[in-house]
């Protein structure tokens, strides 16, 4: 028979443990390798708990992103200063300048997913850069928010393809 406070072995029918001087009564008796489960349990549930929250505390940060429209516009225009040197330069289209470019849209529009001037814009750089494919699916995402965009509708029928 085992203390169930302290875990010690005490004599079979005793009362009290004589180490600790708890009540000790048949019923009460757990075996030290019974508690020691209890306890890994309880860590291993507290455990499981921690990382649940924290993943959910990750997917909704990257799910559900803050809306920054002021953020969104700065680095759109930051955008389009690059666009405009790369514009000035005797029409040299440097591609590690476009992707730079079209990271900042890419930023503006993360912060900002409304926000269809950035979209645009990053359709230009993807063409400048003959990355096609990108600027059809960002001609899709503004066809989805707004079905009828002049814009999209026109680089749509000049890409001759038709946009998911």
């Amino acid at each position: 028979m085992f203390c169930p406070k302290c875990g010690k072995q005490i004599q079979e029918g005793s009362q009290f443990c004589e180490y600790c001087g708890t009540r000790v009564s048949p019923i009460e008796e757990l075996k030290p390798s019974r508690r020691k489960r209890r306890k890994w349990l309880s860590s291993l549930l507290i455990l499981i708990i921690a990382v649940v929250l924290a993943s959910s505390a990750l997917a909704y940060l990257y799910f559900f992103p803050r809306v920054n429209p002021e953020k969104s516009k700065e680095y759109e225009n930051q955008g389009l200063a690059t666009l405009s040197q790369l514009a000035a330069q005797n029409g040299i289209m440097d591609q590690e300048k476009l992707k730079e470019v079209s990271n900042d849209f890419q930023r503006a529009i993360r912060l900002d997913p409304d926000n269809l001037s950035a979209r645009k814009n990053l359709i230009y750089t993807y063409l400048l850069s003959d990355d096609l494919s990108e600027a059809q699916k960002e001609i899709g995402e503004i066809l989805k928010v707004n079905p009828n965009d002049d814009f999209a509708l026109k680089m749509q029928e000049l890409l001759g393809e038709e946009t998911p």
